[in-house]
């Protein structure tokens, strides 16, 4: 088991961009199976102030029996997550959504990224 390292960041917003998408630190990374996965998530826009990660099929559950974490923080946090077995025998595409909301529970802004699964 090893981990992969993966930074998140939710960048300031500016005149333009009220509301700039969250930028992943490696667009396409690389795990195996069992792989913990530490996502750090940086929030420069100061409107974040809750991030959640929700991969796309049910089986996808990097979070125990979860295929969504949804954690508050201010400024910087950690969301832990491990490559679950699934069942495949060559490498696969995990599509995930990363999602940062406000104090109110409004959704900000969301990015779609992904990560490859290198099964056995």
């Amino acid at each position: 088991m090893a981990n992969l390292n993966l930074d998140i960041i939710f960048p300031a917003p500016t005149a333009t961009d009220p509301a700039p998408k969250p930028v992943v630190s490696q667009p396409y990374p690389v795990a195996k199976q069992f792989d913990r996965i530490n996502w750090t998530v940086y929030a420069v826009n100061p409107n974040i102030v809750e991030t959640e990660i929700d991969f796309q099929l049910p089986a996808h559950k990097f979070f125990g029996s979860s295929k969504k974490f949804k954690k508050p923080f201010v400024g910087k946090g950690t969301i832990y997550g491990d490559v679950p077995d699934l069942g495949g025998s060559s490498p696969l595409s995990a599509k995930y959504t990363i999602r940062g909301f406000d104090s109110n529970g409004t959704l900000v802004t969301e990015e779609d990224p992904v990560i490859i699964v290198d099964e056995p």
